[in-house]
């Protein structure tokens, strides 16, 4: 049995801002598409979930719960049936710039 293969990349944007207005700004979910526009076209509440317009369809996103240490992670689904099975794990995290935040 051949093991997948999973590729990572690190991404970093420094932030010229304090770290709970960074936080609160990449953790609100209707925000996602004005800082990640590639990615999410759009975002809207359905239900218990969020839908994503997203380059390749809409797709389930879930994100993590509000924390004080900066996770930001997120998990999408997309909805367009034979693709559905493969869900897609993002990290993400804010990290303070220092003593200072």
């Amino acid at each position: 049995m051949a093991i997948p293969v999973l590729r990572s990349k690190t991404l970093i944007q420094p932030a010229e801002c304090p770290f709970p207005l960074a936080y609160d700004f990449l953790s609100d979910p209707d925000n996602f598409p004005l800082w990640a526009p590639a990615f999410f076209r759009s975002l809207r509440k359905s239900g218990n979930e969020w839908i994503a317009d997203t380059p390749e369809g809409e797709a389930a996103v879930r994100f993590a719960g509000r924390n004080e240490s900066g996770v930001l992670d997120h998990w999408v689904v997309p909805l367009n049936g034979k693709e559905a099975a493969r869900k897609t794990v993002n990290p993400m995290r804010v990290l303070p710039r220092g003593p200072d935040g």
